[in-house]
């Protein structure tokens, strides 16, 4: 798939192409949120490897949780995207007080 937004997380893929994303977290509980298509959102399990065909409208929400109170961040590598290395586009999403982040990402034939 190709970048077409950085910026807006938008994508660009093939007819019958699947999207696949990790999220690590660093200095934080794991405590993703996602919804995709607009269905009812549901935990991301740490660990877990999303995969879902595009096109695709992802809503994803990270919390955290810090008690050392050095702040914590999120990593999401969305594989297979041309002009990266490995050809994974990583996003450092770092925690900003208590309010969960949320963040979309588009994915158009």
């Amino acid at each position: 798939m190709i970048e077409i937004d950085p910026s807006e997380r938008i994508y660009q893929g093939a007819s019958g192409e699947t999207a696949t994303m990790t999220v690590t977290r660093t200095n934080t509980r794991h405590m993703v949120t996602y919804s995709l298509n607009s269905a009812p959102a549901v935990r991301l399990a740490e660990g877990e490897v999303l995969r879902f065909p595009i096109p695709a409208h992802l809503l994803m929400v990270f919390a955290f949780d810090n008690p050392s109170g050095t702040g914590g961040s999120y990593t999401v590598a969305l594989r297979d995207v041309e002009g990266y290395p490995n050809n994974t586009s990583p996003r450092i999403y770092d925690q900003f007080g208590a309010t969960p982040d949320t963040r979309t990402y588009t994915f158009l034939l």
